[in-house]
């Protein structure tokens, strides 16, 4: 039977996609899809698989009606944008407004309609699985600016807060529990596509492997200041929810540095819950080489910035724009793809093979 794995990306800006430039050049994938849920929310059957790389996610609208009714173009497109205010998730987008004066747009501008076609990890993730020889199937669930709170509901913070009070009988340091403030419709919305991603991928792909049910998570700059063993807490709560919806593996993509020096706390409660838990693995620390202007880099680094990921930011070309870039994005998923491949198919852990992890201080 032959085998394709079904990816979810998930997380914060970074994840999102959203840098200043647009995309060089259109993919088209061979034998990949992207899976759409807004076509099932609107009344089909099931949700769209489409082929082509660009654009990659999808405005997954708060009010239907206000989206698809209010505010409906002539080709069926929304004209609804702030998608802080009116989506739980977004689609990639790239800001470029004069490359002259240097100024982007603020992202809250874009909307279905004036969309542009913006660099995303995923979409370089599964093309480069595709020159592996492989096939996917994936959702891309991604929003900026949030926390990983952001994904949780009311159950799961108890679940945090049930973790915190154990964590402080063991420890002298105590945590502080968290209140009610989660989203319990974004996580609603969170489990109904990928429930609807995985159920249709089981009738398109109907006589295929769909075993591997992997989670690509990228995020952490939202929650820099969180202490590390509470972002740890986070994780597995996180991860006990993921299986429960189906996921065999959870893919850890270091978070980069972002804005103030305690984002090493994230970075090491990823390691840790990366090396604790057997199905989760680091598939690369690179994000954590791809230095912004303005950052201190001997506060960070043991030794200098490595030459290969300079230009990895928009930021680096005089835009304020800190996130990772189309060149970034392909750096990363070069990483990614090979270190998911020793674990998918040749079955064999990687121990931070794509580069010497730089030592933070």
């Amino acid at each position: 039977m032959e085998k394709r794995e079904l990816f979810v990306f998930a997380g914060q800006s970074n994840m999102m996609g959203a840098c200043v430039y647009p995309v060089k050049k259109q993919i088209v994938y061979q034998r990949s899809y992207e899976y759409l849920h807004n076509p099932k929310r609107l009344g089909a059957k099931s949700g769209v698989f489409k082929s082509i790389a660009f654009p990659v996610g999808e405005f997954s609208y708060k009010d239907l009606e206000k989206a698809y009714s209010e505010n409906l173009t002539e080709n069926g497109k929304s004209k609804l944008g702030d998608y802080h205010e009116n989506t739980y998730f977004c689609p990639a987008m790239c800001n470029l407004k004069s490359e002259e004066e240097k100024t982007v747009f603020n992202f809250s501008y874009f909307n279905e309609t004036n969309l542009p076609l913006a660099p995303s990890l995923a979409a370089f993730v599964v093309e480069g699985w595709e020159q592996r020889g492989r096939q996917c199937a994936f959702a891309h669930i991604a929003q900026g600016g949030v926390g990983i709170r952001y994904f949780f509901n009311e159950k799961m913070a108890d679940d945090v807060n049930k973790r915190i009070v154990e964590y402080n009988k063991r420890n002298s340091m105590a945590l502080t529990t968290i209140g009610d403030a989660c989203a319990n419709e974004v996580h609603a919305y969170f489990c109904e596509k990928v429930k609807a991603f995985f159920e249709d991928s089981e009738k398109k792909f109907a006589h295929e492997d769909l075993t591997d049910k992997c989670f690509f998570w990228l995020q952490g700059e939202s929650d820099s200041d969180m202490p590390k063993d509470l972002y740890k807490i986070y994780l597995s709560v996180l991860w006990e929810e993921l299986k429960k919806l189906g996921f065999t593996h959870f893919f850890c993509i270091r978070t980069g540095f972002w804005m103030n020096d305690n984002i090493v706390n994230i970075m090491e409660a990823q390691e840790e819950f990366c090396k604790e838990n057997a199905d989760v693995y680091m598939v690369t620390r690179v994000c954590s080489y791809m230095p912004m202007p303005i950052q201190d880099i001997a506060k960070w680094y043991e030794k200098k910035e490595i030459e290969k990921y300079f230009g990895c930011r928009d930021s680096y070309f005089g835009f304020d724009n800190q996130h990772i870039n189309e060149k970034g994005f392909k750096i990363i998923s070069k990483a990614v793809c090979k270190n998911i491949y020793k674990i998918l198919i040749e079955k064999s852990f990687p121990h931070c093979e794509d580069e010497k992890c730089i030592l933070l201080k």
